[in-house]
């Protein structure tokens, strides 16, 4: 790949300081230079060759009157918690018909790695489990209710109801919707992100009420860009994200996780599902919970008419789970 030279302007110097070091260090940057006032930068731009120009949006109108070309320019926008991560993110072209994924491919190998590293506050928490019943949504709900009890919890629920309907639900929009717009470039990303998003009790839900015809495939690119809108922008100490077994690229979803819980039902044995995830790379990161055959009856949250409030009395037995795997001195994630 071609190493290419960039143009940070930023009134803070620290702070374009430290992105121009962050960018050195991918390897594909040959020159970073930092400006703070367009007097330097009108002084320099007949002496450097810049390919790139990442302008914070708030001197937009200033960066205007310079002789660039539109492609050449690139908005920096502060985001909510960007500033203290130094990684300000990078979402479009002043051209409106230019995607993210072209500019990012300038910068990296794996672009979507530049505005995640750093910026989060929280830990974000997988669920696996290979079967589509009401059963996988109630321990990752207990799941969410125990991490509630330590913290504010958004819990993704990215494989529907499970037969389980969340009434307040009806008003929202879906996670098919948020993906969708964050997949065309919504320049409001975390506006996007609260709208599919519904308190119930103390926790924040996001549930696909139906999938998006114009969606099409989700892949890990699209939990990625919904978890680096969450982490930059909302206020959440965890995230909770249900990983689809079925998916391609599941482990790159688990890569962004840093623990994940597999929930396998406990007359499965070393059964195959097993044996898969123990043999992926991020086995290191998968903590298997062999759920009882007691805990299994179905009488308990058929009726309750809130799933919610039904994973309650799983709560307990999951809290003692994941706290007996780890060890008492480790203790919750």
């Amino acid at each position: 790949m071609n190493q290419i030279s960039i143009a940070i302007c930023d009134a803070d110097s620290a702070y374009g300081n430290k992105l121009a070091e962050y960018l050195l260090e991918t390897g594909n940057v040959a020159k970073a230079e930092v400006y703070t006032d367009w007097n330097s930068v009108e002084a320099d731009l007949n002496e450097e060759k810049r390919d790139i120009w990442l302008i914070n949006s708030g001197l937009l109108k200033e960066a205007e009157t310079l002789p660039l070309k539109k492609e050449m320019v690139c908005l920096a926008e502060e985001r909510l918690g960007a500033r203290e991560a130094a990684l300000p993110h990078i979402y479009k072209y002043q051209s409106a018909n230019v995607i993210l994924q072209e500019m990012y491919a300038l910068l990296a190998e794996r672009p979507t790695e530049i505005c995640l590293r750093g910026s989060r506050k929280g830990r974000t928490i997988g669920l696996l489990s290979p079967w589509y019943d009401g059963l996988s949504l109630l321990a990752g709900l207990a799941v969410a209710q125990v991490l509630a009890e330590k913290g504010k919890v958004l819990y993704i629920n990215t494989r529907g109801y499970c037969g389980m309907k969340l009434p307040e639900m009806e008003e929202s929009h879906n996670l098919s919707d948020v993906l969708l717009s964050l997949r065309l470039g919504s320049t409001n990303g975390g506006a996007s992100v609260m709208s599919g998003i519904t308190t119930v009790g103390e926790l924040g839900i996001m549930v696909p009420v139906e999938q998006a015809v114009l969606l099409g495939e989700v892949k890990a690119q699209d939990y990625h860009r919904l978890l680096e809108i969450i982490w930059q922008e909302l206020s959440f100490d965890y995230v909770i994200l249900e990983i689809q077994p079925e998916l391609a690229d599941t482990g790159r979803i688990i890569e962004e996780c840093d623990r994940v819980y597999a929930f396998l039902k406990q007359e499965y044995g070393m059964d195959t599902v097993e044996q898969q995830l123990m043999s992926q790379e991020v086995k290191g990161k998968i903590q298997i919970i062999k759920i009882p055959e007691r805990l299994q009856t179905g009488e308990r949250y058929e009726n309750s008419g809130s799933p919610v409030a039904a994973a309650g009395y799983f709560k307990e037995w999951i809290a003692q789970e994941i706290e007996r795997e780890e060890g008492n001195e480790k203790g919750m994630p």
